[in-house]
């Protein structure tokens, strides 16, 4: 459906003809909108900008939050027991072929980030180039995913303390914790 499609069908809906309006003609609407949002965001400046892409992260901070994506605690925890059952050449193996393929994922990123900056997160690509069911399944597996890495930080710290301290007194503390996260 075209953008004039979409003009026409929406005047069809609002009880008004084309011809009461050009086509291509919001300027009443986007005003009325804008003046709107100016209200909710502060002023008509920080209304307009909002939805658009903000390039304020310079390569060092990109840089360090990879960095921090990279090292975290499933590198340290996992890389114990592979090594123990595989060996170092087997985790080696298995490292630099995830990474290649994630790396071949994170270059096709960058190529759709460069070439269409969109408003929003690897969802918002999803929606555009493949489906807007697919962009819906991919933000609720971005948020399970981001709200179920808690859960996973907090294991990790039953883990470590657990290798360091083999008494029983840290059980029930991690437990009412855990409780505490589980129902807040």
């Amino acid at each position: 459906m075209s953008v004039n499609d979409y003009e026409k069908q929406q005047y069809a809906v609002a009880g008004e003809t084309p011809s009461d309006h050009a086509v291509g003609d919001v300027t009443d609407t986007k005003g009325n909108a804008i003046n709107e949002a100016a209200g909710v965001y502060g002023s008509v400046q920080k209304a307009e900008d909002y939805g658009y892409v903000q390039r304020g992260l310079k390569s060092r901070h990109i840089q360090f939050i990879a960095l921090g994506g990279t090292i975290g605690t499933g590198l340290f925890l996992g890389i114990g027991k592979a090594f123990a059952n595989a060996g170092p050449v087997s985790v080696l193996l298995g490292y630099t072929i995830t990474g290649v393929a994630v790396f071949g994922m994170m270059q096709c990123l960058g190529e759709m980030a460069t070439w269409l900056p969109l408003p929003g997160a690897i969802p918002q690509y999803a929606a555009r180039y493949a489906d807007p069911a697919l962009g819906f399944a991919v933000g609720w597996n971005n948020w399970y995913n981001s709200s179920i890495t808690l859960c996973a930080e907090i294991s990790a710290a039953a883990l470590l303390i657990n290798f360091w301290d083999q008494e029983e007194k840290y059980v029930p503390p991690l437990l009412r914790m855990r409780q505490q996260l589980t129902c807040h």
